[in-house]
């Protein structure tokens, strides 16, 4: 495992249709490759996120995680799978695609990519997904002001999920 301390990283964030094809394309490879979302239709949905995150070390493209805004079906679906469908005008935008190849993982980079995309929106509404047996991404969101909500319910591929919020009274 590479110690972050002794290669160059940087942090990037930036709107969609600022990034190059190059870096659109390693995102969404790297989406694919967590096997978490649905890859049909997938470019299209980055390409609409408010901000993409990526962590560089040296030149590659280690760690991402996008702001997105989701579509209003899939929103209302999740609050309605967890129980809470009343909940679902509250949020507009949703924290997901969050990745970091293995041999850089227990770096901080994904709790580091998500503060940075929030730091701008402390004063919006945001949700969240995960798997129940995901334990890395549940501490993540908990260090950035996220906090499970509603019931557990069954998602893609029949893999339980829960949802998780962060709204402006219980931003950090």
């Amino acid at each position: 495992m590479l110690n972050s301390r002794e290669s160059i990283m940087s942090y990037i964030i930036k709107e969609p249709i600022k990034c190059s094809k190059k870096e659109l394309d390693e995102f969404c490879s790297l989406v694919k490759k967590a096997g978490e979302v649905d890859p049909r239709g997938l470019m299209n949905r980055i390409k609409k996120a408010k901000l993409l995150a990526f962590h560089y070390e040296q030149k590659a493209i280690v760690g991402i995680a996008g702001l997105k805004k989701p579509y209003e079906k899939h929103k209302t679906d999740v609050f309605r799978k967890a129980g809470i469908p009343k909940e679902a005008s509250k949020y507009d935008l949703e924290i997901g695609w969050a990745y970091t190849k293995c041999d850089y993982r227990g770096n901080g980079i994904c709790t580091n990519l998500i503060k940075n995309l929030l730091k701008e929106f402390e004063s919006e509404n945001i949700y969240a997904t995960v798997r129940t047996n995901n334990t890395a991404m549940k501490k993540v969101l908990k260090r950035t002001g996220f906090r499970q909500i509603g019931k557990t319910y069954l998602g893609r591929n029949d893999r339980c999920i829960q949802l998780w919020v962060r709204t402006k009274e219980n931003t950090p």
